[in-house]
């Protein structure tokens, strides 16, 4: 008796699965696309937006082995719903469903948001969508600059997420306390390690200061509160 190997039961898997997905008509169909600036036309990084016309989202990737791109997805039972990618300052990819979609791009609050509708096609060409964003105001230009204190994101997320909000200063919470008797170094209820207290550079404008506690007291020498 012959006996299949397991590489080749994965491989007829990966062929049922794919015949599924195609006569489910679940095919993936690939769009590119950018955000620019519509004065200059130079790329922006950008939060980007997917939703099709039945209510779901979908993330992007970068369109670059140099770029970033960095989804977030919450739901939550109150009806609460965002999901987006933070993206760098790259062209982006996205494989999308048939449908009918609005793909949005923000850049912070001086920035005016762009948004387009796009129907993704089986027997249309791949499709390539250009963001174009307006600036309506340059505050830095002003001498004012902005700062975030409470920033529950992972320090290595922070350099495209800031330049995607264009937030000049983060200062991320690295450490959360729960107790009076705690320490930050030494009972942190944060699972990632304090980085050292030094200045991270994201370029000449964007900065992030790395240490920085959370104090949410719930015990009180041992009593819960």
């Amino acid at each position: 008796m012959n006996r299949t190997s397991p590489i080749q039961i994965i491989f007829i898997l990966g062929i049922c699965i794919h015949g599924l997905t195609v006569s489910m008509g679940q095919e993936f169909f690939e769009i590119r696309g950018r955000a620019v600036d519509s004065d200059s036309g130079d790329t922006l990084s950008v939060r980007l937006y997917i939703e099709s016309e039945t209510g779901d989202f979908f993330h992007a990737v970068s369109g670059s082995r140099e770029g970033k791109a960095i989804p977030y997805s919450k739901i939550r039972n109150n009806g609460s719903i965002e999901v987006h990618t933070s993206l760098s300052a790259h062209p982006f990819v996205a494989k999308l469903l048939p449908r009918e979609y609005t793909i949005s791009a923000e850049r912070g609050k001086e920035y005016l948001a762009a948004s387009k509708q796009l129907i993704v096609s089986r027997n249309g060409e791949p499709e390539e969508i250009t963001l174009s964003l307006k600036r309506w105001i340059n505050m830095a230009e002003r001498g004012w600059y902005s700062g975030e204190t409470h920033v529950h994101r992972t320090v290595e997320e922070l350099p495209t997420l800031m330049l995607a909000e264009d937030l000049n200063v983060a200062f991320p919470l690295t450490a959360w306390v729960t107790d009076t008797q705690a320490t930050p170094n030494l009972n942190s209820k944060n699972p990632d390690p304090v980085p050292p207290a030094k200045l991270i550079g994201v370029d000449s404008t964007h900065v992030i200061w790395p240490v920085n506690t959370e104090y949410e007291i719930f015990t009180v020498n041992q009593f819960r509160v």
